[in-house]
């Protein structure tokens, strides 16, 4: 066991093709079983899962299915075993965990709060955001419930520093980073070190138990969701990191429905969508603007889009199909 935790540690591509060889089994799930014996002329149907991934050395799948598939079923059911074996004694020796903390953190509208851990971490919470952390003998863990949070982690090499959103997972390596969970999109910013993140394959729509993980080094970004999986890698300047700390959002093809989660974290009058609207929540928009005054978002959406601000009633400003 130590020797395959070793073996997936010292390079990211052993991992990757640890997890490779779990998404193939998964993509044999999706396979219509009475074509097996036909000649194959088409790769499998799974481009949603393959558009960043190697299959280079799947080729063999189009020339003699059923040997590359038997190949395939019997290394995947060795993995399997040895996984399953692996969880067993992961799961017996996890009971011996000792907790050493876990405590949570929140903000309130509109309000920034700088936050020092036990083992001398230091985190910014951004406004309306929720944590909890626990830290073991084993492992740092702090779980972003909602929000957006600034990491600048201590450094102990043999204890693990994670966060997690939902299904999305960082591990920090020694860094400077930031990390968002609002309205459905998952990002991730690395200001100083690096950082190895991973999330679920999203095949023909729909997650899937496979992890897909990347690892980003200093001024790389990205992002995700639980439609369309990991985006690609971008770059960006340190003057742009984390600018929401001053209120500064600043917006470039993010998803409208995003834009209101995040100005629903200053405005003191919550903003939704009206049925009629929600086809727009997914549109993209470019736009920078104070936090602090979603007025001028509220003007400049009527601009870009065909809907109207509804503020007939005075507990919420409801955005509606023009």
């Amino acid at each position: 066991v130590e020797e395959f935790e070793l073996w997936l540690e010292t390079d990211i591509r052993h991992r990757e093709a640890y997890d490779l060889a779990k998404t193939l089994w998964a993509a044999l799930g999706t396979l219509n079983h009475e074509k097996l014996d036909e000649p194959a002329t088409d790769p499998v149907e799974c481009s949603n899962v393959i558009q960043r991934t190697n299959w280079s050395a799947f080729r063999g799948l189009q020339k003699a299915p059923r040997l590359a598939i038997a190949s395939a079923f019997c290394a995947v059911c060795t993995l399997a075993s040895f996984t399953l074996w692996f969880g067993v004694i992961q799961s017996q020796t996890s009971e011996t965990t000792q907790t050493f903390s876990d405590v949570s953190y929140s903000t309130g509208l509109g309000m920034t709060k700088p936050i020092v851990l036990n083992d001398g971490s230091r985190l910014i919470l951004g406004p309306l955001t929720k944590i909890t952390v626990s830290f073991t003998d084993s492992q740092r863990l702090v779980e972003l419930l909602d929000g957006t949070a600034i990491f600048d982690v201590a450094n102990q090499d043999d204890i693990p520093f994670v966060v997690k959103s939902e299904a999305f997972e960082a591990l920090a390596l020694g860094t400077v980073f930031d990390v968002k969970n609002s309205g459905g999109v998952f990002r991730l910013s690395v200001y100083e070190g690096s950082v190895e993140t991973s999330f679920p394959y999203v095949l023909k729509g729909s997650t899937t138990n496979v992890r897909h993980r990347r690892k980003l080094a200093e001024g790389e970004k990205i992002y995700a969701t639980l439609e369309s999986g990991f985006s690609d890698v971008e770059a960006f300047s340190s003057d742009s990191f984390a600018q929401w700390a001053d209120a500064r959002l600043q917006y470039a093809g993010a998803p409208l429905n995003e834009l209101i989660a995040d100005a629903n974290r200053y405005s003191e009058i919550p903003i939704e969508f009206a049925p009629d609207a929600l086809p727009f929540a997914s549109r993209t928009v470019t736009v920078t603007y104070d936090g602090n005054d979603t007025e001028r978002l509220l003007r400049i959406l009527p601009r870009l889009f065909p809907v109207v601000i509804d503020r007939g009633d005075p507990g919420r400003i409801v955005i509606r199909k023009g």
